[in-house]
């Protein structure tokens, strides 16, 4: 063939894959889908969602509708990423594509309360309660009715402060307050491995991005919109951090809003889930009203019974009969159903409400208790 039609067909060549090359480039993908492991879920268990569309997508941004927003770096859809609700509702959780993607789709998800597997009761002997065993699946190894040092899995101080009446063993409601414990902290846990996943996250997509490695992305080095980008800079400075980039940290809950804690009469504490510091300020705004006894005229509001009775053998003896009362991990229970201004937290440790009384078997009702902290400086 002669040279000059070889040099002609190459360049037609190569022309065809620099045409191809660049309609790769600028082509976009796009989400048109997410779905859920589950429609209903347990708060505290795992759902796994999964984006599907059409690639190249770089990154997929979900909204989950608790207040989490995470950008997850990916190479392709279909994507799938793991998530755990810690509190019940009925969320929308949506998926956008980001960077070289588009499209947006969601998908409605029910969060259930936790629930503890259920447990035969025992039977009543020697004087003991026949409820003595309730809420010991998981913790009660043996099948006793009872929760004893070995078979706790955390430590002395939080041991101790399940062990209400100092008996060295825990039994009944300590044993179902200890079971919502160790639930909490088991979904706190797995909430701080989804934040250090989030972290890592970002680290990897800044790391990416960041191709001259002088710890900040240009928007040269951007690989999404402007509107993205300009959406994250949020100095306005042309230059995106690791902070921007990055989602944003939690908010404890409890701290500087209100949580919500229902206090039943008939349980002796309450684990509110809350951990304070010392010298935090807790805030506390009750209400409701309870029975205290099979009288149906012995009623009590959180600031105390109407007929104004004491009970020395009360965990506050001083205080009103049917008060709201609190202690935070092993402290001495105090008073406050009739407090107006914050407490300052007197020691660190789990905040725990109850009802001011000796019998609770008996008792009937709820209290609903706002309860917010402003938290110190460490």
């Amino acid at each position: 063939m002669p040279a000059h039609l070889t040099r002609a067909l190459i360049a037609t060549a190569l022309g065809s894959v620099m045409l191809a090359a660049t309609a790769f480039a600028g082509q976009r993908g796009a989400i048109n889908e997410v779905q859920g492991s589950a429609a209903t879920v347990e708060a505290g268990t795992t759902i796994t969602f999964t984006a599907r569309g059409s690639n190249p997508c770089g990154a997929v941004n979900l909204t989950f509708g608790d207040g989490t927003v995470v950008t997850y770096p990916i190479s392709e859809l279909p994507a799938t990423i793991k998530y755990v609700f810690a509190k019940p509702g009925t969320y929308r959780v949506v998926a956008r594509g980001m960077g070289n993607c588009d499209g947006e789709a969601s998908v409605p998800v029910r969060v259930l309360e936790a629930s503890l597997p259920p447990t035969a009761p025992a039977a009543a002997a020697g004087g003991k309660e026949a409820n003595a065993a309730e809420g010991s699946v998981g913790l009660d190894h043996d099948g006793d009715g009872l929760v004893r040092r070995n078979e706790w899995p955390g430590d002395d101080g939080s041991f101790n402060a399940h062990d209400w009446n100092r008996d060295g063993v825990l039994s009944g409601d300590e044993i179902t307050e200890a079971e919502r414990a160790e639930a909490g902290r088991r979904a706190a846990d797995d909430r701080a491995a989804r934040s250090r996943q989030a972290a890592e996250a970002v680290e990897k997509r800044f790391t990416d991005l960041d191709r001259n490695r002088d710890g900040r992305i240009t928007r040269d080095e951007w690989n999404g919109s402007r509107d993205e980008f300009e959406a994250l800079d949020k100095n306005s400075d042309w230059v995106l951090t690791r902070a921007e980039i990055g989602p944003p940290a939690p908010t404890p809950e409890g701290a500087d809003h209100p949580k919500t804690v229902l206090v039943q009469a008939d349980r002796r504490w309450t684990d509110t889930g809350i951990d304070v510091r010392l010298t935090d300020r807790i805030s506390f705004a009750a209400t409701g009203q309870i029975r205290l006894s099979s009288d149906r005229t012995d009623l009590s509001g959180p600031e105390g019974s109407s007929s104004g009775r004491r009970i020395p053998t009360a965990p506050v003896p001083q205080a009103a009969a049917g008060v709201l009362i609190a202690r935070i991990g092993e402290s001495e229970a105090f008073d406050v159903g009739t407090r107006t201004a914050p407490v300052r937290a007197p020691r660190n440790g789990r905040l725990f409400l109850g009802i001011n009384d000796d019998r609770i078997a008996d008792n009937q009702g709820t209290f609903r208790v706002e309860v917010t902290v402003e938290r110190a400086p460490r």
